[in-house]
């Protein structure tokens, strides 16, 4: 009897989860769609011959792409400056990459790596410099330029 009184309240017990679990049910669900949007923009986009002091010419933006063009002597050097914006409310830290196809006569530098990110809502100017070897032949040279995060 004694087993009885002990065996009834725990059957209780167990029994009282699982018939509550049977009757609940979801009084609604919520479902949410969040659109990220690219934060990081570069404008200004400029590329000049330091030596002379010509400019030369560069495209609209078309999606996430623009061509420069420049013509220089041999000897001669240039910078290509742009601009990277930061639509974001935190601060994003971009990496630029500037390469030359031919990085033995026309060798490049960036000014500054942005190693602290391009602050909330502001934006870093960014300059990718280059000098053409005096025993640079006549050549046309690919300068590529890529900003990722």
């Amino acid at each position: 009897m004694k087993n009885r009184k002990t065996v009834v309240p725990l059957a209780l017990l167990l029994l009282v989860p699982i018939v509550a679990m049977a009757i609940a049910y979801t009084v609604f669900t919520i479902q949410s769609q969040v659109t990220v949007h690219e934060p990081l923009s570069v404008t200004g986009i400029s590329i000049t011959d330091t030596s002379s002091g010509n400019a030369g010419s560069c495209s609209q933006p078309t999606s996430s792409s623009i061509t420069c063009s420049l013509s220089v002597y041999a000897g001669e050097s240039g910078n290509i400056r742009f601009t990277i914006n930061n639509a974001a409310s935190v601060n994003i830290i971009p990496t630029v990459q500037a390469t030359s196809n031919d990085s033995t006569n026309v060798p490049l530098t960036i000014s500054p790596i942005p190693k602290n990110g391009v602050p909330a809502g502001g934006s870093l100017p960014v300059t990718v410099s280059f000098t053409v070897s005096q025993s640079t032949p006549p050549e046309t040279v690919t300068i590529t330029i890529t900003v990722s995060r």
